[in-house]
């Protein structure tokens, strides 16, 4: 929430998954953002992005980020016991999604349909956030989390 990135491809081409943005150079603008060898793009703190290497080839970029050392990581998804929208990321020992809210911890849990743990925030066809099993490929609303 509070990191400024910007992303420099040098070789491919980066796809970058976006949510409806509130800073005024990707205002209204959410989806897919396609960037290519020789250039550059800048999400402002609060934009949720998720980037990605859909072609074969290599893909070459830098990221930078600022301000350094932040440690409010956010995930576009509302807190299942008050609803806040953007869970925060404890990447202690066990990973806990917290809600900046009311302060309640949420353990997520494996895929549900086949038991791998590599679970990852992306956005759906209709740019809405959605977790997608790494494994299966299996899609869901919700981190699913451990009751």
């Amino acid at each position: 929430m509070d990191q400024e990135e910007v992303f420099f491809v040098l070789e491919g081409e980066a796809t970058f998954e976006t949510l409806v943005s509130s800073s005024p150079e990707h205002a209204n603008t959410g989806g897919e953002i396609t960037v290519k060898a020789g250039e550059a793009v800048r999400f402002a703190p609060g934009d949720f992005q998720s980037g990605k290497n859909e072609a074969t080839n290599d893909l070459v970029v830098i990221a930078l980020g600022a301000p350094r050392d932040s440690e409010d990581v956010r995930i576009p998804f509302a807190c299942p016991t008050c609803d806040h929208d953007g869970l925060r990321i404890d990447p202690s020992e066990n990973v806990t999604l917290v809600c900046p809210d009311c302060g309640d911890e949420h353990v997520p849990r494996a895929c549900p349909d086949c038991g791998h743990d590599d679970l990852r925030a992306a956005l759906s066809e209709c740019a809405q956030p959605i977790v997608v099993c790494s494994n299966c490929r299996a899609e869901f609303e919700s981190p699913p989390l451990q009751t």
